[in-house]
């Protein structure tokens, strides 16, 4: 049997949360915004377009509404277990930023591990062995192989587009919030690298893949070079900018497992390959070594 070359878990979360807006009010989530008005006013979002979002993440049981007395009865969008496990994602989406971003948009300049009382930059590393996470250490083993992949959806192209215009200041909400771009992204770092053996992993048109790989390329995520053995054949490859995507990756990865994989469980397995463990990843804390958790980091340094 031969493993899939890419997990299921993976398109399977790009399709419920890979959608620019989304990835928006989660990120403003995360940083305390409840209200609707709230997060109109932060992210200049069409106020039908965060009906719709706010609607489906709630639907998604990644949001729940919980009234609140003020001068009026309204209601709070708030993370649920569900929506609170993507955790992990938006530490990676910070690290990635705070590292690759000039400036880093809407994001606070600093976490702050109240744990340890020291600034901290998160750090994915093997739940067994502690050693930090690197594409070459990984590798996929399918469990179920009766399973499909599932296409990406192509409904958001004009809004992605939109987003794209923005450049590496909006980078994550192009990639993440266009399915194609972070499958072709994952499918590169796992060593497809011509045109016709991504075509063939993903199954994915012509077309598709030749946009998303001029978009990853523009936003110097992958380069472009030349066979020497046939020239009209190219290889592509991630930039250290583009490697560094892959925690956010396994974050969505793992998410998918933990909360869409259904009775049979994940259909495939991601293994450590330095100690051999499979019991996944966990982000960590820079200084201390221990597990970030979001009730003990903020925002910068607290006062005293």
């Amino acid at each position: 049997m031969k493993d899939r070359d890419v997990p299921i878990s993976l398109a399977q979360t790009v399709n419920m949360i890979g959608d620019p807006w989304t990835l928006h009010i989660l990120k403003e989530s995360f940083l305390g915004i409840r209200q609707f008005q709230e997060f109109q006013t932060r992210l200049g979002i069409p106020r039908q377009t965060l009906i719709l979002r706010l609607r489906q993440l709630v639907s998604d049981q990644i949001f729940y509404k919980k009234p609140v007395q003020h001068r009026r009865l309204i209601f709070e969008y708030r993370l649920t277990p569900k929506g609170t496990d993507l955790y992990a994602m938006i530490l990676a989406i910070w690290e990635w930023h705070k590292r690759w971003s000039e400036i880093p948009r809407n994001l606070p300049e600093q976490l702050f591990h109240v744990s340890c009382n020291h600034p901290t930059s998160p750090i994915m590393v093997c739940r067994q062995c502690a050693n930090p996470l690197t594409a070459d250490s990984v590798s996929l083993t399918t469990r179920l192989p009766q399973k499909k992949i599932p296409a990406p959806t192509t409904r958001r192209k004009r809004i992605v587009n939109q987003f794209q215009s923005k450049g590496v200041e909006d980078m994550v909400a192009v990639i993440v919030g266009d399915g194609w771009s972070l499958l072709v992204l994952n499918a590169i770092i796992s060593n497809m690298t011509t045109f016709d053996s991504l075509q063939k992993a993903l199954d994915i048109s012509n077309n598709v893949l030749a946009t998303r790989l001029k978009i990853l390329m523009s936003l110097n995520l992958l380069t472009q070079t030349q066979s020497t053995i046939d020239k009209r054949v190219f290889h592509y490859e991630t930039t250290p900018m583009g490697d560094d995507v892959y925690p956010i990756i396994v974050s969505l990865i793992q998410w998918g497992d933990r909360w869409l994989a259904g009775d049979d469980g994940p259909s495939d397995i991601i293994k450590h390959n330095q100690c051999g463990s499979i019991d996944g990843f966990v982000t960590v804390c820079s200084h201390c070594n221990d597990r970030l958790n979001m009730v003990d980091v903020r925002l910068g340094p607290t006062k005293a």
